[in-house]
């Protein structure tokens, strides 16, 4: 079976990819701690505004569903660059997908 979380990433580079008019300029950066996965997003500058809102917030959803899916814990962070901390929008940066704490 190929690993949940790349599956996931190359998920999110198309779909990212096919909503901007700069997919070649799509960047994604997949860090992985023991409990959870973060996947930062950097998008050209001219493309910002297209995930910026629902857009963004539809992707984050996809995102959600497919991690709780293969029960993976992953967090989805917009950012101007890879390099750079600073989200777009830091209200987007929360946890999606499964958690083993919230099992009754």
């Amino acid at each position: 079976m190929a690993d949940p979380a790349a599956a996931l990433s190359d998920f999110l580079l198309f779909v990212v990819g096919s909503v901007v008019d700069n997919p070649d300029d799509v960047r994604l950066d997949e860090i992985e701690d023991q409990k959870s996965t973060r996947f930062e997003v950097a998008v050209h500058e001219d493309d910002r505004g297209t995930i910026a809102g629902e857009v963004g917030d539809a992707i984050a959803t996809v995102v959600d569903a497919c991690a709780y899916k293969h029960r993976l814990r992953a967090e989805l962070a917009w950012v101007d660059e890879l390099d750079d901390d600073d989200d777009l929008d830091e209200d987007e940066d929360e946890p999606v997908g499964f958690d083993d704490e919230d099992e009754d």
